[in-house]
């Protein structure tokens, strides 16, 4: 319960003060250890809230790491459901 704790501030703390690529690290850890994939899909709309920009291509789409993150839980949804049967 501490480590998910503990993982949980580390993430939370990386999507504003640590780079991207760490962020996505973390995720992952906590998809693969605790799935806890409502606080990864929160960490990808807090960052796209503070870092959000329109990629022109993209065609203006805004909310790419939501969108990143949100492929990562059904990425490792699909991985779990797969490797416990």
């Amino acid at each position: 319960m501490i480590a998910r704790i503990g993982l949980s501030v580390a993430f939370f703390a990386s999507v504003f003060f640590c780079p991207w690529w760490l962020t996505v690290a973390l995720g992952i850890l906590l998809l693969s250890l605790f799935e806890a994939s409502v606080l990864v899909i929160i960490g990808g709309i807090c960052m796209d809230l503070v870092f959000g920009a329109p990629m022109v291509p993209f065609g203006g789409f805004q909310y790419l790491y939501t969108a990143l993150f949100f492929m990562l839980v059904i990425f490792s949804w699909y991985l779990h459901r797969t490797l416990s049967e």
